[in-house]
């Protein structure tokens, strides 16, 4: 299926077809790049909330190189000793 152009994408539409029962972000993490950028878009317009505040926000995500491995261990559930991570622990995933 060919990429939707901005003037192809229905803002309203997208929003409409959310499903909120998942929870906010995994709705949103359901639509493509460019419907997801589009109410992205919009919600930023209508609360008018410059692009230099969301590029800063983008930048001040927390730095995962900095994080202790027992501290990450804990919030994933993962054992505290790296060693006895069995690789079917993990789930696989793909990076855009």
């Amino acid at each position: 299926m060919p990429e939707q152009s901005a003037d192809d994408i229905d803002v309203n539409d997208i929003i409409s077809s959310i499903n909120l029962n998942k929870g906010l972000v995994k709705g949103l993490l359901d639509l493509n790049c460019d419907e997801l950028a589009a109410v992205i878009a919009e919600i930023a317009n209508q609360a008018e909330i410059p692009t230099a505040t969301i590029k800063m926000a983008r930048a001040d995500l927390p730095s995962f190189s900095t994080m202790k491995w027992s501290h990450f261990a804990l919030q994933f559930g993962l054992p505290s000793n790296p060693m006895r991570i069995h690789y079917t622990m993990l789930q696989s995933f793909k990076t855009p």
